[in-house]
């Protein structure tokens, strides 16, 4: 594009080649052990999404799966395409870029000693050394945030409404596309540019210029895929993402905010080495005063707002400490910028001084285990072993496989067995993660091994070691012919004993599903409001009550449960009003689920019949499990609706009381499908949308006879 350059690339001084080089080198040495590291389970499940590109994702955009594949088909014809080279070599390069954004920007501020200062303090911190290796999303984002602040503060150093500032603007509408359908968080960079912009006189003319509203534009333009993806998909990744930051605390509020607060500052001193996360702070305070030039002023709001958010973010939930990340690129920059004293500079080298021990002690973990850390705490070693648990599980596959000539499938119960499995067993089989125990991830979005396997086929699952039958494989029992325990895989690095696998063999599978937790929560999840909630209960006729299998009745009274449970942030306190209304409109027999209703903070200890181990959560259990005889579940395809709308009610036991509590007409001999079409609608609009198709479908059907799977 005419006109917008990083300035790094006119003719360069001694300084701002050293710059160049220093970066350089660092990239270089990121690649190097971007090779010998095995792939952690979160970067082989970011390479799994590499395999179905998409514009979205459940738990991010799609720019880090573009990258990855383009790395894969980039060393294909080298025959390393399936290497940990192969899957980082895109955020190494993307890192290598964020590097050369910051050091313009610094060089933008102060010159060619800045943007040399900027170099060094960006290839020693151990943020850089550590995350710029690793295939995740800080990568590409901190890429695009570094060249969005270039190409802004370029513009607010070019005259106000000219051809200059425009191309400028324009620059970095797309820089922070990019930076948007990298990651989420990213939306705090503009955030504080609007924010430093409308508080200052100076920079409040560029309010009359085009160029802040076409980057704007621009910018939206470039993340309409990604928006598009959410909206087809009920919105789950924006939900999950504020979850996932923005959960209410369990237990003590102020016991949490104390705990992580205290792990999230400690975890950026760590990143950033103590002597320069202060030097950071102090250059970011400096950029807000008021005599800061206009430039430094927006780079110093954008680091306040980036970093300020997860600070909040931290007295509710955990906060990984790469999380505010982004806030560092301005930091940086400002750091370089500023011409210290003498007392100054030493602080400065002492700190880039302590920063590269702590980078090179991390090379050096990656290399042998030198630190005195246990294995099993070790985040580097969580990269390991898991090329023994693949042989082992390919093997049991291939065993049973021969044995039954039956279709054989391998699965974990969380994203990062499965993921770590599909890219280690040759040739990268379909994998499946269960997810009846983990969080709800993308394979809950993808075909699932109900929906790909046949009746007969086999299953082997990898799930950690337990005392007894692991309550994963105790769910999944009632759905095969038989369960067999496999092999236990220790996973190493060297002697030390980071975690322990038992592969379990289960074969014949007989069809139906347990309710699985991840189902029920992704439902959940893609609800971001009550409104969404109630529509997204009416479009799937809430839950299945699979084939009237007695261990269904079970899962169903569950997977009600946890639908509330994890609805809880879309639910609020509406869970109580839900409760309210179940009361007036559902027989005296329901109070074992209406007493988990009303307590969903505590319904996930109910869930798990291993647990049961007192006489009240064994009441509750069982009478949850009742309650569930008393649901019917639509399965949302034509054949089972039409079945169920020849089924007349008046031969059943019906509440009367919810049948006049809702207001329905009396109708001759009503049917199934006549209660809830003439029930649901009274519903609309009013406080308790979200419980129109829960409660219109509390109509008694026959005695299931109730089994502990326990």
């Amino acid at each position: 594009m005419t006109g917008v350059s990083l300035r790094l690339a006119a003719p360069a001084d001694p300084r701002r080649r050293q710059a160049l080089i220093i970066v350089t080198l660092a990239a270089v040495i990121r690649l190097v052990f971007a090779a010998i590291i095995p792939l952690l389970p979160d970067e082989a499940y970011y390479w799994v999404w590499s395999r179905h590109l998409a514009s979205g994702y459940f738990d991010h955009p799609p720019v880090l799966a573009l990258l990855i594949h383009s790395g894969t088909v980039l060393l294909a014809p080298a025959g390393a395409g399936d290497s940990s080279l192969a899957v980082r070599i895109g955020a190494v390069a993307a890192g290598w870029i964020a590097s050369v954004a910051t050091v313009g920007v610094a060089r933008r501020l102060a010159g060619d000693a800045a943007a040399l200062r900027a170099a060094v303090i960006m290839s020693v911190l151990p943020l850089a050394a550590a995350g710029l290796i690793l295939a995740t999303p800080d990568a590409p984002v901190l890429a695009a945030v570094a060249a969005t602040l270039y190409f802004v503060v370029a513009a607010i150093q070019s005259p106000v409404d000219s051809d200059e500032s425009l191309r400028w603007w324009i620059a970095a509408g797309f820089a922070l596309g990019v930076a948007f359908c990298s990651k989420y968080t990213s939306i705090f960079v503009p955030a504080g540019v609007a924010i430093a912009v409308l508080a200052r006189a100076d920079l409040r003319q560029r309010l009359r210029e085009p160029g802040p509203y076409v980057a704007c534009t621009i910018a939206a333009i470039v993340f309409l895929p990604v928006l598009a993806w959410n909206a087809h998909h009920g919105w789950v990744s924006f939900v999950f993402q504020v979850r996932h930051g923005l959960a209410a605390p369990k237990g003590s509020a102020l016991l949490a905010a104390w705990h992580h607060e205290g792990d999230f500052f400690g975890g950026q001193a760590g990143l950033a080495s103590p002597i320069l996360f202060v030097m950071l702070a102090i250059a970011t305070a400096r950029g807000l005063t008021r005599h800061a030039q206009p430039e430094r002023f927006v780079l110093a709001v954008v680091a306040l707002v980036s970093f300020g958010f997860f600070v909040y973010s931290a007295l509710r939930q955990r906060v990984e400490p790469n999380w505010p990340s982004p806030a560092y690129i301005p930091a940086i920059a400002l750091l370089g910028a500023i011409d210290w004293s003498r007392t100054g500079r030493r602080w400065l080298r002492g700190g880039i001084a302590l920063a590269a021990l702590l980078s090179i002690a991390i090379y050096a973990q990656g290399i042998a285990p030198i630190l005195p850390i246990a294995p099993s705490k070790d985040p580097v070693a969580r990269a390991f072993g898991w090329g023994r648990l693949a042989d082992v599980a390919d093997s049991t596959v291939t065993m049973v496989r021969l044995q039954t000539h039956t279709a054989t499938w391998l699965a974990g119960d969380r994203y990062q067995e499965a993921s770590e499995l599909a890219f280690h067993v040759s040739p990268h089989p379909e994998t499946f993660s269960t997810n009846l125990g983990g969080r709800p991830n993308q394979y809950d979005l993808w075909p699932t091994f109900p929906e790909r396997a046949s009746a007969g086929d086999n299953l082997v699952l990898v799930v950690d070691e337990a005392p007894d039958v692991h309550p994963v494989v105790r769910k999944l029992a009632p759905y095969f012919a038989s369960v067999e325990r496999g092999p236990l895989v220790m996973l190493r690095r060297g002697a030390g004993v980071i975690g322990r696998r038992r592969v379990w063999v289960l074969r014949a599978y007989q069809g139906g599903w347990p309710a699985a937790r991840s189902a029920y929560s992704a439902l959940a999840t893609r609800s971001a409001s009550l409104s969404d909630l109630g529509q997204q209960l009416d479009q799937r006729s809430l839950l299945v009550l699979g084939e009237a299998r007695d261990d269904d009745v079970v899962g169903a009274a569950h997977g009600l449960v946890e639908l509330l449970e994890d609805g809880k942030p879309a639910i609020g306190n509406e869970a109580e009003h839900l409760a309210a209304v179940g009361r007036g409109a559902l027989a005296p027999r329901q109070a074992g689920l209406l007493e988990l209703i009303e307590q969903p903070g505590d319904a996930g200890r109910f869930v798990d019949h291993a647990v049961a181990d007192d006489e009240r959560r064994q009441s509750v259990v069982a009478g949850a499990a009742q309650d569930a005889q008393h649901v019917v579940l639509l399965r949302g395809d034509a054949a089972a609706r039409d079945d169920l709308c020849e089924v007349p009610l008046d031969d059943r036991r019906r509440s009367e009381n919810a049948h006049s509590h809702f207001g329905a007409r009396r109708v001759k001999r009503p049917t199934l499908c006549d209660l809830r079409l003439e029930t649901t609608p009274v519903l609309r609009g009013s406080r308790h949308r979200q419980s129109a198709s829960l409660l219109t479908l509390y109509i008694p059907v026959p005695s299931l006879p109730f089994r502990d799977l326990g």
